[in-house]
């Protein structure tokens, strides 16, 4: 019975033992257990710190369980929980997407869905319960199981409304003019290429290009200040007259361009431009001044003369071009030919700028002779352009075209350089010295270094100065009057004579001739086509030479072409004449028949 005994007592110290390892083995696991509870509770607050503390809010949707959770703040933030209890998860979600977002959200979603792209990201508004709309940044990812089928999607929403005003800003900046905030000349420009994308065969649009006349004049005498408000002014007189579904950008200083939608035919683009010219007979209002001015239009109508933004409006620029060449206050429609003229006007520039690198120009002369002695007394130099291919062309055609591109100051070098030579040539060759006259542009006036071109030229020539007479026109003469008259007597110290061309055609004022270096005036020629027994334009014709001559000014007679025209420019003392009726322009070894050679 004691062995019974201590084998049980022996069984039972066994057990214990076990029991005692097993104590601390669950001692242990449930030591182990504890600390991951507790790091478990720390990562989960952790989490939940994350997520309520980020910008960012976190959501999780699971497909299976019809469950969807997202950030306590913002959940609040947006007022989820408010909306009706027994709408599904899309319709809650829905309820809080801008209406006008709404398509593009559901499509977006409903894209990615069937695979159409790896992730889902889209920009919409939403709803939030205190603060209104709000922009927001929604990214999601599906996770699939071994089927392929859906069973959750989890994102992110980021606040976006910032970045969002930042780009209006830019936008704005990019596409709207400070002054007037109109849409200026980029947004219009995709516009029009949207609506010929919209387009079908039938449907048309024109567009306007409305530029203010002598707006420069505005600014010069009233202030780029003042220039601005006419310019807003200006603006919001163009809204007035336009339709609700009409565009109006600003394209550049003065210019305007109006897009009309949904045009019929040329005879409704020709009413609105009508009514536009119309509308600007009033005058428009500025710090309570009275402003008018009146527009220049230019018209073209899609799809008539082309399908693209870059011809439409290159159209409309040469249209309102044209409009402005005949007269100003007018609109003109885009035609073929007016495409075709500027294709020509093209060409020329180029041939015109290689005659001038290559120097492939003449001098003419038409004499000028004293009414007083009948002897001829000097010439004036007229160029010629011997074009390749089109023989001689007139000055009337290029001089033009020469003044506009800048290449009349390194052209007008050139004839004051061939004129001085030739009248040198024609010293050596024994002939009588005589006067010869150059024609001068503003342009050259206004180069920085034209006295000193001229005086260089007669050095190197080494033509006497008080042979050289310089012509300037009225308007050259009033571009800048102050510069000008520094020059020109700068020009008279040296010994060279100035003469004022074309008077009678521009401002016509003797007053301002007192204050002016003028040696000579030559009257132009539409007072002498005119002069016959008792018109008018004898009298204005007599009252200028005598008026002149009280100045100490002589005068020249252009364009004479009659011996009755002589007969009276010589009972008026005309001192000089110059026309066919003497001679036309001749080349230099024609022009000699009429020259003395020196005793």
């Amino acid at each position: 019975m004691e062995n019974s005994i201590k084998i049980k007592y022996e069984e039972l110290s066994n057990i214990y033992e076990e029991l005692a390892v097993t104590e601390g083995e669950l001692r242990d696991k449930y030591e182990e257990l504890r600390r991951n509870e507790e790091a478990l509770r720390i990562s989960e607050e952790r989490y939940r710190l994350a997520v309520e503390g980020a910008n960012d809010a976190l959501w999780d949707w699971d497909f299976l369980n019809n469950k969807f959770f997202i950030s306590e703040k913002w959940k609040k933030e947006m007022g989820y929980e408010d909306i009706e209890k027994n709408l599904s998860i899309i319709g809650k979600w829905t309820r809080l997407i801008h209406p006008e977002d709404l398509d593009n959200a559901l499509n977006t979603l409903k894209d990615y869905l069937m695979g159409k792209a790896p992730y889902l990201i889209c920009e919409y508004r939403m709803k939030y319960k205190d603060e209104g709309y709000k922009w927001v940044l929604a990214r999601g990812k599906i996770l699939r199981d071994y089927k392929g089928r859906p069973i959750r999607m989890a994102g992110s929403l980021s606040d976006i409304t910032n970045k969002k005003i930042y780009e209006e800003k830019i936008k704005q900046l990019a596409y709207y003019d400070r002054l007037t905030g109109l849409p200026n000349f980029h947004f219009l420009k995709e516009k029009i290429k949207e609506k010929i994308v919209e387009c079908n065969d039938k449907d048309k649009f024109a567009l306007f290009l409305i530029d203010l006349d002598n707006f420069r004049n505005i600014n010069d005498t009233l202030g780029h200040r003042f220039g601005d408000e006419v310019l807003i002014a200006v603006s919001n007189e163009l809204k007035k007259v336009l339709d609700e579904k009409d565009i109006i950008c600003r394209m550049s200083q003065d210019e305007f361009l109006i897009f009309k939608n949904c045009i019929q035919d040329k005879e409704e683009a020709a009413l609105t431009a009508e009514k536009i010219l119309k509308h600007f007979h009033n005058p428009v209002i500025v710090d309570e001044h009275e402003i008018y001015t009146t527009v220049s239009i230019g018209v073209d109508i899609y799809p008539n003369n082309g399908g693209d933004s870059y011809t439409l409006l290159k159209n409309v620029d040469s249209a309102m071009y044209i409009a402005k060449k005949n007269g100003r206050n007018r609109y003109e429609f885009f035609h073929k030919s007016i495409y075709n003229s500027i294709v020509e006007k093209t060409k020329l520039e180029a041939d015109l700028r290689k005659a001038v690198e290559n120097n492939d120009f003449l001098l003419y002369y038409q004499p000028q002779m004293n009414l007083n002695t009948g002897e001829i007394i000097g010439v004036e130099a007229l160029v010629r352009w011997k074009h390749p291919q089109r023989g001689i062309v007139s000055p009337g055609e290029f001089i033009p075209l020469a003044e506009s591109t800048g290449l009349i100051v390194p052209l007008g070098k050139w004839v004051l350089e061939a004129a001085c030579k030739q009248n040198k040539l024609w010293q050596k060759l024994g002939y009588k010295s005589i006067n010869i006259s150059v024609n001068v542009s503003s342009l050259q006036i206004q180069h920085g270094d034209f006295i000193e071109i001229v005086k260089n030229t007669l050095n190197e020539i080494g033509m006497d100065p008080k042979l050289l007479d310089i012509e300037i026109t009225e308007s050259t003469l009033m571009k800048s009057i102050d510069s000008v008259a520094r020059k020109l007597e700068n020009l008279r110290k040296m010994g060279i004579s100035i003469s004022l061309d074309d008077f009678g055609t521009g401002y016509s004022s003797l007053s301002y001739l007192k204050k002016l270096p003028i040696n000579t005036l030559k009257i132009d020629k539409v007072f002498v086509d005119d002069i016959r027994e008792h018109s008018a334009e004898n009298a204005i014709t007599g009252e200028i030479i005598q008026l002149a001559h009280k100045m100490k000014i002589d005068v020249v007679a252009e364009g004479v072409e009659m011996e009755e025209q002589v007969e009276f420019l010589k009972m008026q003392n005309c001192d000089k004449i110059q026309g066919y009726v003497l001679s036309k322009p001749l080349p230099s070894e024609e022009i000699e028949r009429y020259l003395k050679k020196s005793e």
